[in-house]
């Protein structure tokens, strides 16, 4: 599915669904991916084999037959390597479906694939090929007899489960703007730039902008005004910190899943992606209806106080969302009493024994 995103078109698409050409612009270094980053790429991959799991983006723009690579060199030489190992070594019949050259670097491009030990001192670009080419094989090799079968179950998730974000420059967008744009700072595309992408795409129906894509559009700015507020931000997060979007709390708590570290990479576009492009007025109800919830409680008295104690005593947003599904005010309040209870965990002996050397007494006085 490509859905337009202003000046790019994006879209989910399997790392063994990627061909053509591919060049390198003389504005960008060599390949310098080491022992490290490739490493951690065969592990993530080899982790996530048996589901969706998704690479930082690739972002190109279209040169007659050929792309131009303005960002993810890196991956897509490291991939082209393992596809490249994986045939020479005869674990598989296909390398990648892709090709890639070096504006500035014409060597390189034969280097990849012919990889000879002996010339991999003749540059810095070869030396670093090379050694991610050793990497690779001393990974599959690490597997000792089953190295056939890890081979056949990567090269299906590479067709089945593992996806960029591919995101196509429009044609009037000069690439070397673009590229100091990504690198400067590494801000990368968010769940939520991609999720508002699939959204106004979906609003407009193919036909262009509509006055429900610009309803929206001018919402989604409201909401994310709002939740910018740093006294609201701070109730229903425990923290202050900028994050690049702070819309992306709503549609993280919508998608659900793992949290913190452990959340997969575009876990939450992939999550929403289907419900999304199904009926896309129904999904940004729901976006609607949760942050009206959240400035209900912020505008609440009792439960500012009451959530505002939780969120800083380390409760989740979205547990205490989960908690007031489906119940009336009274009840949601009810349940908070009661969380508030079990944390302070306070007897009526207790406080009476309590003094200011006691720990619970600055959850007391907090509350």
């Amino acid at each position: 599915m490509t859905v337009s995103a202003g000046d790019a078109y994006l879209e989910p698409r399997l790392v063994g669904d990627i061909s053509g050409r591919f060049y390198v612009p003389a504005y960008q270094r060599g390949y310098r991916w080491g022992e490290v980053e490739v490493r951690r790429l065969l592990e993530d991959i080899w982790d996530s084999r048996d589901k969706p799991y998704y690479l930082q983006p690739v972002v190109v723009k279209r040169h007659g037959d050929e792309w131009e690579l303005v960002d993810g060199q890196q991956r897509l030489t490291t991939l082209f390597l393992i596809f490249q190992y994986m045939k020479s070594e005869g674990l598989q019949s296909s390398a990648a479906g892709y090709s890639l050259r070096y504006e500035t670097r014409v060597d390189s491009a034969a280097y990849l694939e012919e990889l000879d030990p002996d010339l991999s001192q003749e540059n810095i670009d070869f030396f670093h090929i090379y050694e991610s080419y050793r990497c690779i094989s001393e990974w599959f090799d690490a597997h000792a007899g089953r190295r056939q079968y890890v081979a056949n179950k990567f090269y299906g998730a590479l067709f089945e489960h593992v996806r960029v974000i591919w995101y196509e420059a429009a044609d009037d967008l000069d690439a070397t703007t673009l590229f100091t744009r990504l690198n400067v700072g590494r801000i990368p595309l968010t769940d939520a730039e991609l999720v508002k992408a699939l959204l106004l795409s979906r609003s407009r129906g193919g036909l262009g902008v509509t006055d429900r894509a610009l309803e929206i559009a001018a919402q989604w700015d409201v909401i994310e005004r709002d939740l910018r507020d740093p006294e609201l931000w701070a109730f229903i997060t425990g923290k202050a910190s900028e994050d690049p979007t702070h819309i992306s709390l709503l549609l993280d708590t919508i998608a659900g899943g793992p949290t913190g570290r452990d959340r997969p990479l575009f876990h939450t576009f992939e999550t929403l992606r289907e419900r999304i492009a199904a009926s896309p007025q129904e999904f940004w109800n729901e976006v609607v209806d949760l942050h009206s919830l959240v400035l209900g409680w912020h505008e609440s008295r009792d439960l500012f106080h009451k959530i505002g104690f939780l969120i800083a005593q380390g409760a989740s947003f979205s547990g205490l969302i989960e908690r007031s599904k489906d119940k009336s005010k009274s009840k949601f309040e009810a349940d908070l009493d009661g969380l508030i209870r079990d944390n302070l965990r306070l007897s009526e002996a207790d406080l009476r024994e309590l003094s200011y050397q006691s720990v619970r007494t600055s959850r007391i006085l907090l509350l």
